[in-house]
């Protein structure tokens, strides 16, 4: 049972994180950041924060927050690529990333993986590329997109979900199925395996990824959640039959607790 319902008048909410210092940052669809300062439990106290007065090309359509390993806040928006966020003394600063944000306009996911890098899924492929460098002014960065003639490209150019997984393999979610990155030994270069309805997955449209305490990958699609174990390469799928609703989940909604339950939200509500 919910302990409190909170009615969330600010915005509606894309994505939710809590950074380092406590604070609550919230992406909203069309009215940018609301940061919830740390102490503050009441959401109308949280202030609204917009990378633009302009939301033509959705600037203010906030879709993905990461905070990387050194404390600095990437934020994806649906229109209008990367940007670069501080927040101090109750004032947000942001800096843009026009490098990036001109070959992905609509960031979708964003995670840094182990070896320090950050990967922006979206409607445009991948980007990939190294924190350290692009703030120090690089230019240098990676791009991931399906090409037909390439068997070991991306399998589609719609990335909605990018995970890591305890043996730091980066597993892709796209509208093509699932996609695990390697590197091809020959050329140093990363190539992708694909896993799609043929190889026993129950959707191709992959809406969220969870990896849980076993290692195993859940995927939820929209119809239904697949479980894979990539050591015995096989698949589990679980669907309730209720209704149509009931195994159509949502893009991105999708947590892990601390307790290592797994928690995915469909248009027929949380589950667990």
């Amino acid at each position: 049972r919910l302990k409190d319902k909170l009615s969330f008048s600010l915005g509606a909410p894309y994505c939710i994180i809590r950074d380092k210092e406590n604070n609550l940052w919230v992406g909203t669809k069309g009215n940018g950041i609301v940061i919830i300062s740390k102490g503050e439990n009441q959401t109308h106290k949280g202030q609204v924060h917009l990378l633009s007065k302009n939301n033509d090309n959705g600037i203010n359509n906030i879709y993905t927050i990461l905070q990387d390993t050194k404390g600095r806040i990437w934020v994806g928006t649906l229109g209008a690529g990367l940007f670069l966020c501080t927040y101090e003394n109750g004032q947000l600063h942001t800096t843009a990333m026009p490098i990036l944000s001109e070959k992905q306009t609509e960031v979708r996911c964003l995670i840094q993986d182990s070896s320090g890098f950050i990967w922006a899924g979206g409607s445009k492929g991948i980007i990939r590329f190294d924190p350290d460098s692009i703030v120090q002014g690089s230019n240098t960065y990676q791009r991931f997109l399906f090409d037909h003639k390439n068997r070991q490209s991306l399998n589609n150019n719609t990335v909605k979900s990018i995970v890591e997984d305890s043996q730091n393999r980066i597993w892709i979610g796209t509208s093509g199925g699932v996609n695990l990155a390697q590197k091809d030994e020959l050329t140093d270069q990363i190539i992708f395996k694909h896993y799609t309805v043929d190889n026993g997955l129950i959707s191709n449209m992959v809406q969220s990824m969870l990896v849980d305490d076993e290692n195993n990958l859940w995927i939820a699609t929209e119809n239904g959640i697949s479980k894979f174990n990539a050591e015995h390469t096989g698949f589990e799928n679980y669907t309730t039959q209720d209704s149509w609703e009931s195994d159509m989940f949502c893009e991105s909604s999708a947590y892990k607790k601390s307790n290592g339950e797994l928690l995915f939200g469909s248009f027929n509500g949380m589950y667990i």
